[in-house]
Formats: structure tokens, C-alpha cells, sequence
């Protein structure tokens, strides 16, 4: 909600989805486009609340959430975002067809990312593809750090993209803008998305 500069009208969350109708806790109209929308994440309290309330685990609210959002929501494409770990997506991952595993530029960085893509195929998620972000051309160049080939030639996952590093992304993350359609970031995500 913040990343979209919509945390003002996100008055409901993901936890309010089993008690209510998804068209009430999603926000749309993101970033001006009108077939965009959002349901807020919850806080780690709501969902021991919830789980207390509803005699489950919190893993359980998790999947019945999901569940319900999968069944019920009318969106062409649906994107749960699990953030980091990968107990939440292991938890989720059967109901989606696709997963992308991001990464950072480190050969540590890939080696966990190919670790977390092991765990969700195993978990029952369709397909899973690696996207490499903030690559600093320079690092690799400068400090001689390994370059995008030696990276995914390092791991068994599928690269579908690489996200060059963009210190006005964060900037503008921050304030809730989508990136300027000028930057380089702006292009590497739009071609992710084409691939995918």
C-alpha cells in the first residue's frame, strides 16, 4: 500500500477478507489504472488475533485467505507478493500457476533464491522463474563481481529478467509513484512482465 501510495484509502486488509467482500477490501484505481487493484497485507498481530478468534493456525487463516481471494476475486491476473522467507509462500504456493523468485546481486543472493524456488516447486507451485534486481553494472566492471551470466549459470533456475539498478526507484517507491517510464528500471520490469 505504501509502494502505491494508496496506504490513505487501504482501510481494510487481507485479514478482513474472510469476513468480508473482496470488492470492499480491495482498493483499485492504482497508479490511474483503472483495472488495478489492491488488498493490503496484514500485520503479524492481526493474524495471531484472527487465529485465536477463529481456532486455527496462522497458517491456516493464511491458506483460507488465499483460498478466498482465489475463488472469489474476478481479476485476469492475481499477484501475491509474500515477501521475504518462504514460509508464507510455501504455504500458498499450489494456488498459483507461476512463481518469481527475486533475487539480489550476490552469488549468495542466487544460491537462496534458487533454495526458495526448491521449495515452492516442492510445495506445488506451477512454474517458478528467478528476476535479479538492482544489478550494478559497475560493481561488476569495478570490483569485478559476477556478471548476469555467470549468476544464472550458477543456478538451476530460469532467468526471466534483470532489473539494472536505479537509485531513483527507491526515491519514488517511497512516495508511492509508479517509476518513470524513461528509466531503465521502468523497461526491465515491462519486459518481465511480457515474458511472464
Amino acid at each position: 500500500d505504501i509502494l502505491t501510495g494508496c496506504e490513505d484509502r487501504a482501510v481494510f486488509d487481507l485479514g478482513d477478507i474472510l469476513d468480508m467482500d473482496i470488492d470492499r477490501v480491495a482498493v483499485g484505481d492504482i497508479w490511474g489504472y483503472k483495472n488495478l487493484s489492491l488488498i493490503k497485507a496484514c500485520t503479524e498481530d492481526k493474524l495471531d488475533s484472527l487465529s485465536k478468534e477463529k481456532n486455527l493456525s496462522m497458517d491456516e487463516i493464511i491458506r483460507k485467505t488465499a483460498e478466498k481471494v482465489v475463488a472469489d476475486a474476478e481479476y485476469d491476473i492475481l499477484i501475491c507478493d509474500t515477501g521475504g522467507g518462504i514460509g508464507i509462500a510455501q504455504t500458498v504456493a499450489d494456488l498459483f500457476g507461476f512463481a518469481v523468485i527475486a533475487s539480489e546481486q550476490s552469488q549468495t543472493s542466487v544460491r537462496a533464491a534458487e533454495y526458495a524456488g526448491e521449495c515452492v516447486l516442492r510445495a506445488g507451485a506451477g512454474c517458478v522463474r528467478l528476476v535479479i534486481c538492482s544489478f550494478d553494472l559497475m560493481a561488476v566492471k569495478k570490483d569485478k563481481r559476477a556478471g548476469v551470466i555467470e549468476m544464472i549459470d550458477s543456478s538451476s533456475l530460469c532467468c526471466v529478467g534483470v532489473v539494472p539498478f536505479d537509485k531513483k526507484l527507491q526515491v519514488v517507491q517511497d512516495r508511492g509513484m509508479s517509476s518513470e517510464k524513461k528509466s531503465l528500471a521502468y523497461s526491465a520490469y515491462r519486459n518481465i512482465a511480457r515474458r511472464i
